[in-house]
């Protein structure tokens, strides 16, 4: 069908001095660039909002790790260091280029979940619940030296492993640095609990593993590693310092936020942005689908006119195929103009309804507080027409509705902002149901 649509066109381009059309076309394509221009302002609106959510835009006040420890067990909050600070002897995986590159893969993943990865799928892995933290690659070595640490910094209402749907685990990969793939060189798994529990401390002397993800991987391993695994309570400073210069290191080469998959934005902010990008999809689709038709009107007008000349000059092959043509568009007209208007309607329908439909979805995700901050981008919006939205009528529409998302971004931005400094909204299916209703409740 897409094929036909652009030879049509290219028809219409060699066959028509196509001046009115072309004034149609590039009208419509000025909404529709205007639209995508509004779509770059409102990611940066959006950032703007993420950034500084407590002033632009707001969403309340939520509990505490301490005022919920009763319904939800004290939570987990403070700071995971880990360091790569070496390896010896290593399996040598580059026999024909030197020796192995080996490099440290920190992250933390839930042992629950695995995943297939590597070339055809040949392998499963398990799924990780942080970002990743990769060290220097140390070139043609078997007993590398890296001395880097990363902090994973815990922000959760609860520990990830009270529902029983998660075990969370570190996971420490080394791999070989080649520059077309990176060969595993061994693994280490330590459950998390057992490092917020005190059990693993410190410095630790392990041996490399094979992949614990795939009993089936036969990817064998050699060697050892040394690395840092320290647990340190929010505020204890010393603990942090001290974890570092186990590792060699003055500073953690980066720092990355863990919030257990518990915060509710996860589900909340895609769902509400989904909400909106339907309708404006609507909307262009609407004013595609007019263009297409004004397009194929103007088509059956000429050939229309060129079968009536054929009719003059008395060449009936040709009126007969003019006809022809002149039937083929006028159904094609008729096929893009009820496709406009279930498109506008849909248009007005999902404008109508947005409001309704993203309170449901942020009461779901993050209670019923949330939605009243949500619902205050009703004032981004007006009624929607009761017809097409022509001209000026969808460009306007399209702006509103990029700011009814930027607001909906705020919003989430705000969450997280709360969020960092231990003001909790959790989703509700990530922590226990005694946990949910202490949040929702509150």
């Amino acid at each position: 069908m897409a094929n036909l649509h652009a030879s049509l066109l290219a028809l219409l381009l060699s066959t028509l001095p196509l001046t009115a059309l072309s004034r149609r076309q590039q009208f419509s394509d000025q909404i529709l660039e205007a639209g995508a221009s509004e779509s770059s302002g409102t990611a940066v609106s959006a950032a703007a909002a993420r950034d500084n959510s407590s002033s632009q835009v707001e969403c309340g006040s939520f509990p505490t790790k301490w005022s919920s420890s009763a319904a939800c067990g004290g939570g987990v909050t403070g700071s995971l260091i880990v360091g790569c600070v070496s390896a010896q002897g290593l399996k040598n995986v580059d026999w024909l280029f030197g020796v192995s590159d080996p490099f440290c893969r920190v992250r933390l993943v839930d042992a629950k979940r695995t995943e297939s990865r590597g070339w055809w799928n040949s392998y499963k892995k398990f799924v990780p619940v942080s970002e990743t933290f990769h060290s220097k690659t140390i070139n043609n070595n078997l007993d590398p030296v890296w001395n880097e640490a990363v902090e994973f910094k815990m922000m959760c209402p609860q520990h990830p492993d009270a529902t029983g749907r998660h075990r969370y685990q570190l996971e420490v990969y080394l791999k070989d640095g080649d520059m077309t793939k990176s060969n595993f060189l061994g693994a280490v798994h330590i459950p998390f609990d057992d490092i917020l529990g005190g059990r693993v401390s410190g410095i630790q002397n392990m041996p490399l593993k094979q992949n614990q993800a795939d009993s089936g991987d036969s990817r064998s391993t050699q060697g050892n590693v040394k690395i840092v695994a320290q647990w340190c309570p929010t505020g204890d400073s010393a603990c942090v310092q001290k974890a570092l210069r186990d590792s060699g290191s003055t500073r953690a080469g980066s720092s990355h936020e863990v919030d257990c998959e518990q915060r509710c934005t996860r589900k909340m902010k895609p769902k509400l942005g989904k909400i909106v990008d339907d309708v404006i999809d609507d909307i262009k689709d609407a004013i595609r689908a007019d263009e297409l038709a004004e397009h194929y009107d103007d088509l059956e007008d000429h050939y229309e006119e060129l079968e009536d000349h054929a009719e003059d000059r008395g060449d009936h092959h040709a009126e007969e195929h003019f006809d022809d043509l002149q039937d083929h568009y006028e159904d094609l007209e008729e096929h893009y103009e009820d496709q406009a208007e279930e498109k506008w309607k849909d248009a007005r329908k999902g404008m109508s309804k947005l409001i309704e439909r993203a309170l449901l979805v942020s009461r779901e995700t993050c209670g019923p507080r949330v939605g009243a901050y949500v619902g205050q981008a009703e004032h981004y919006m007006n009624p929607p027409p009761q017809k097409k939205f022509k001209g000026k009528e969808a460009k306007k529409a399209i702006s509103q509705l990029k700011r009814v998302k930027s607001h909906f971004d705020g919003v989430s931005g705000c969450i997280h902002n709360r969020w960092s400094k231990g003001e909790f909204a959790p989703l509700r299916e990530e922590v226990s149901p005694s946990c949910a209703e202490y949040y929702q409740g509150h």
